[in-house]
């Protein structure tokens, strides 16, 4: 079957102008699920297009398979050379771990409370990755870090949302004036992409869904961050919806990810030139956004103004793959949740799973901010760290399908 896609003009005038700008068919294409990964190399790009413009002249059938071919082959080189990043284990100074209960198929993202309640955005299925409970609908985990031993314990939704097609991805809670706690989630049902906002009820250990946000400058979420109890930064690690076009978007390392401002007044793009925006969080003092670009490899700070557009203040470039940001209230020191070797998250294999990592950022606005290694593991104990939550030094590390683990400082 032979697809053809509009929106590929899009992309071929943008980045080629004049001279490539037309319709392209391919077929048998979306069988590559190697997506998320920094292949930010200019030979992979050439080569994808070079091999557009050479067969163009061949049957449809032939040209899919064999582009198809070419980019997993290319793609497959650039992971080759990520995977070259060296992993040092170190451990975290006295500290326990123990695994979180509950939280044994991946906790992607943790946000948590002043009063030490933490939730958890646990069971993400995305095309491409690994998962130990497939057929599990996703769901929202809460835990007590006041507790002397927390347990987590999921939390109920209330009646009218559709659970099974429940997919988590990033969150964040926002507290009102009248002391009432919203939960915004990043939801992907049917892999599609919308924002929920819930309003958490503490004496029943419930969430009471309030609405749901779908927005077309909001194509392919990842996280977010609440600034209001319907008002929020969120990120889009693609430009499009699509996942042949993000394949594509890739491939081609086009930079169009974005950050977006939502309020129920006004919907705008506020950052852009991402290769990849992941994690998003906001200064304690609520005047600098911190933005993670995974792809490639750097933590982004951006001035917020009364309006709401951002301006960007510096770029840290770091030797791994940023997924989630977490801030310590207390310092104002930024946790990542990183990824060493980002072939092994796509390919995964038991004996030799992906590693975790989390860095711990202080003084970022400075000229020289500290960067520590906190947490490192070959992922003999936990496999492919997404992020780092610290409440009152103890340490909830996430994962994207494994366990998390909970530490104490």
């Amino acid at each position: 079957m032979l697809f053809v896609f509009d929106n590929l003009e899009i992309i071929l005038e943008k980045s080629f102008g004049e001279v490539l700008k037309g319709k392209i068919g391919f077929c048998g294409l979306k069988e590559c699920v190697m997506i998320w990964l920094n292949l930010s190399h200019f030979y992979s790009s050439f080569l994808v297009f070079g091999s557009i413009i050479c067969l163009q002249n061949l049957h449809s059938e032939t040209t899919g398979k064999v582009l198809c071919l070419i980019i997993c082959c290319a793609v497959w080189s650039a992971l080759k050379t990520i995977n070259k990043q060296s992993i040092v284990i170190v451990a975290c100074s006295e500290t326990t771990l123990e695994d979180s209960a509950g939280l044994e198929a991946g906790a992607d993202d943790i946000d948590i409370l002043p009063n030490g309640l933490a939730f958890f955005s646990v069971g993400l299925k995305c095309p491409g990755l690994h998962s130990f409970s497939p057929d599990k609908p996703g769901g929202i985990l809460m835990m007590d870090l006041k507790e002397e031993n927390p347990r987590a314990l999921e939390l109920r939704i209330s009646r009218g949302f559709n659970l099974a097609s429940f997919n988590p991805h990033g969150i964040s809670t926002f507290i009102d004036r009248d002391d009432t706690v919203y939960l915004f989630v990043v939801n992907h049902p049917e892999f599609k992409n919308t924002v929920e906002i819930f309003k958490f009820e503490e004496e029943e250990n419930s969430l009471l869904h309030l609405k749901t946000i779908k927005h077309e400058l909001l194509p392919s979420v990842n996280d977010i961050i609440a600034v209001g109890p319907a008002h929020f930064y969120a990120t889009n690690d693609h430009y499009f919806s699509d996942p042949f076009l993000k394949y594509l978007e890739t491939y081609l390392n086009l930079h169009w990810a974005n950050v977006v401002y939502y309020s129920p007044d006004e919907v705008k793009v506020v950052a852009e030139g991402f290769d990849a925006a992941n994690g998003i969080n906001i200064s304690p003092d609520k005047k600098y956004i911190y933005v993670a670009d995974i792809l490639a490899h750097e933590i982004h700070v951006l001035e917020k103004h009364p309006n709401m557009n951002l301006t960007q203040l510096k770029v840290l470039k770091l030797d791994t793959l940023v997924d989630n940001l977490s801030i310590d209230p207390s310092s104002g020191d930024i946790f990542v949740g990183c990824h060493p070797n980002g072939q092994k998250l796509f390919v995964y294999d038991p004996n030799n799973p992906p590693s975790s990592e989390v860095l711990r950022i202080q003084n970022i606005l400075s000229e020289k901010p500290t960067v520590t290694t906190v947490y490192a593991n070959n992922g003999s104990v936990l496999q492919g760290s997404s992020v780092a939550s610290v409440y009152d030094r103890k340490l909830l590390i996430g994962t994207l399908y494994h366990r998390a683990l909970y530490c104490e400082l």
